[in-house]
């Protein structure tokens, strides 16, 4: 019965229709964001480039909450080796009730572990082109507010959606799924050229908006000779 339940969430899920947390609304507008910034660290002598897409919408109390589908980007290099290396992030942000933490954690797992054996490629159309990019990996994980996150944050740059959720009230959580991918240069170039890009990430699909293309853009040409 347990992995039944999960199986159900998952569809759910997958379908975006996990619209949860009182006090919730359906009526909830939608705000699309994409930010690009550069990172640098003195002490690891590396900079990054960060094309950083956010949906999410607003409650009743002015709180965020990250949902939705979105393209991102990064490029990184070695001060040392001198080398660019340049990912793309899909993510599926979900929203889910705050009362079910361990649901959410299971959930989590379910839908990581379920897309990374089902899900080896995302296929992307860049001007109607059909384009498979196989998935280096999926993670997922839950976001919820600072007194249930599992260890404080620590890293250098928090994850966006820690920052954004950490500060907010228990009645909701994110459940972020994330598939990583590192497309070769000529592939890359093909994607920041193109006019349309569409995607589909084993089942949930999108369109990349105009500045998610352009922060695209701005990753594959930064730090170019």
């Amino acid at each position: 019965m347990r992995a039944h339940r999960i199986l159900v969430a998952l569809a759910v899920a997958f379908g975006l229709a996990a619209c949860a947390g009182a006090p919730s609304s359906r009526d909830e507008a939608v705000t699309h964001s994409v930010e690009v910034y550069e990172l640098t660290s003195a002490f690891f002598q590396t900079a990054t480039l960060r094309s950083q897409s956010l949906r999410w919408q607003t409650d009743a109390g002015g709180f965020r909450w990250p949902v939705g589908i979105t393209l991102n980007a990064w490029a990184h290099q070695s001060m040392v080796e001198d080398n660019v290396d340049r990912w793309l992030q899909f993510r599926h942000d979900l929203l889910y009730p705050g009362d079910a933490l361990d649901d959410a954690y299971e959930l989590a797992d379910a839908m990581r572990n379920d897309m990374a054996r089902q899900c080896g490629n995302v296929q992307m159309w860049a001007d109607g082109e059909a384009i498979a990019l196989p998935v280096d990996y999926v993670s997922a994980q839950v976001f919820t507010d600072r007194t249930r996150m599992p260890a404080p944050v620590t890293d250098v740059q928090p994850d966006p959606l820690e920052s954004i959720v950490e500060d907010n009230p228990p009645y909701r959580l994110v459940v972020s799924t994330r598939f990583h991918v590192q497309p070769d240069d000529d592939i890359f170039a093909r994607l920041v050229s193109a006019q349309a890009l569409r995607y589909d990430l084993c089942g949930p699909a999108a369109a990349a908006t105009p500045d998610e293309l352009d922060g695209l853009r701005q990753v594959y040409q930064w730090r170019r000779q």
